[in-house]
């Protein structure tokens, strides 16, 4: 009997649980549809912002609530804390609470935008995509502090299952990494002009969270070799918080220094992990391997992204770019004026065929370069991952002017074509962006 009813209990207990995640994601659409303002124009969808909530609240005896704004968005989390706690309480899974976690972040996500002026108006403006926007970095976030969980529920399952659902995870965030960009007018893959999700989600939040979770590794193994106890994970996340709350506005651009950092610490806490196994002691030892092991898992997509962006970026400024550049010197040296398109170069036969540039893989398309002509001057322009567009100006006579054309700020650029380098009156071109993928602030 009593068998029965442990058993009954253990099957009611996960079902408790996903029953807290639907109402945790119930309560985010009302706070979504409840505290963001409504869409200009036409009346809005069943899905889209309202404002309701809001408006009940200022007409009525409540609105002490949310006045000043930082209390209404204290009050409007407390619901979501509690169901997230009851997520936590009543189910191990790995997916139902790192979901829960993720609903708890759209909230904090859309009372911020939905309470502090004048974010409101950023989020009117953008409409659907900036909800999509809050979504994508509510997710990302989450299944980053929750990797560790992710990554022990990983390892419990068979190797294919474990290529199975880490593969499209791999490839997804590569994708989203090398080849998002919000300059391209086609914007393929990117929910609005400002790719937010890759640049603050994946490129800048990631990186962070997987420091902090690497030092949280090395305190848990530290911890378990020596049997001071695995507090000491507490101590090194505030370590960690200190040096990214003091080193975030110098560092937050490196995302490469800040994986490699977290793989580092990972690497250091895997080694002491395993050193105290070896002796017999395991205290701290599973978690800091478990803890390691999502940090890895985290950083490694991410960190592939980057790498082969950054060989884009190479490719086509100094390959493909330069290539179009020197064919452009030709013609003028022949022609005194440069052509009305890029295709005349091939015309000419100063190209064998106008290259396009290399943003990711090429499977989600992308434009080609913009080329504008002015005659005895011209602007050559290519999309980059994030929002960056690079552009190129070309050496240039000025009778009255020895300077280059660096009025607009941009760097000259030495390494212009040699054909343009013959002509003592004209001047080295310039670059609008640097020889690597810029930082962009």
């Amino acid at each position: 009997m009593r068998a029965d009813r442990s058993a009954a209990r253990s099957r009611r207990e996960p079902a408790l649980g996903w029953a807290g995640l639907a109402a945790l994601v119930v309560y985010a659409f009302l706070i979504h549809r409840g505290v963001g303002a409504s869409p200009e124009g036409a009346p809005p969808h069943w899905w889209q912002p309202t404002g309701f909530l809001l408006d009940a609240l200022q007409a009525g005896a409540l609105y002490f609530l949310i006045d000043p704004p930082p209390r209404g968005i204290v009050a409007g989390l407390l619901p979501a804390l509690g169901l997230l706690a009851w997520i936590g309480l009543w189910t191990r899974s790995a997916v139902a609470r790192t979901l829960g976690l993720a609903a708890l972040l759209s909230c904090l996500l859309f009372l911020v935008y939905g309470l502090l002026p004048p974010l409101p108006e950023i989020w009117r403006f953008f409409g659907w995509r900036g909800s999509l926007a809050m979504c994508g970095l509510a997710a990302v976030g989450a299944a980053a502090l929750a990797s560790p969980l992710l990554a022990a529920s990983w390892l419990r399952q068979p190797a294919a299952s474990r290529i199975a659902i880490y593969a499209p995870i791999l490839v997804g965030v590569v994708v989203l990494v090398r080849e998002v960009t919000g300059t391209d007018p086609s914007l393929p893959f990117a929910i609005s002009p400002w790719p937010v999700v890759t640049f603050f989600g994946l490129e800048h939040g990631v990186p962070l969270v997987a420091v902090l979770l690497g030092c949280a590794a090395l305190g848990l193994a530290v911890g378990g070799r020596y049997a001071w106890g695995s507090g000491l994970a507490v101590p090194g996340v505030a370590l960690a918080l200190s040096w990214s709350t003091g080193w975030t506005g110098r560092l937050a651009m490196k995302a490469p220094a800040l994986l490699a950092a977290a793989v580092a610490l990972a690497g250091a806490a895997t080694l002491v992990a395993w050193a105290t196994r070896r002796r017999g002691a395991t205290r701290g030892a599973g978690p800091a391997l478990r803890v390691a092991l999502g940090v890895l898992l985290l950083a490694l997509p991410v960190a592939a992204g980057e790498a082969l962006a950054a060989r884009d970026w190479t490719v086509t400024r100094q390959g493909r770019a330069q290539r179009v550049i020197d064919a452009l010197a030709r013609y003028y040296a022949r022609e005194q004026v440069y052509p009305d398109s890029l295709e005349d170069l091939v015309r000419s036969k100063d190209l064998p065929a106008v290259p396009k540039p290399q943003i990711g893989s090429g499977l989600l398309g992308g434009a080609g370069f913009t080329y504008q002509n002015f005659g005895t001057s011209y602007l050559l322009e290519f999309s980059a991952p994030d929002w960056v567009q690079c552009a190129y100006s070309p050496p240039y006579t000025d009778e009255g002017d020895t300077t280059s054309s660096g009025d607009d700020g941009r760097a000259d650029d030495p390494s212009g074509p040699a054909d343009a380098a013959a002509d003592d009156d004209r001047q080295p071109g310039a670059w609008s962006c640097p020889s690597k993928p810029p930082e962009l602030w």
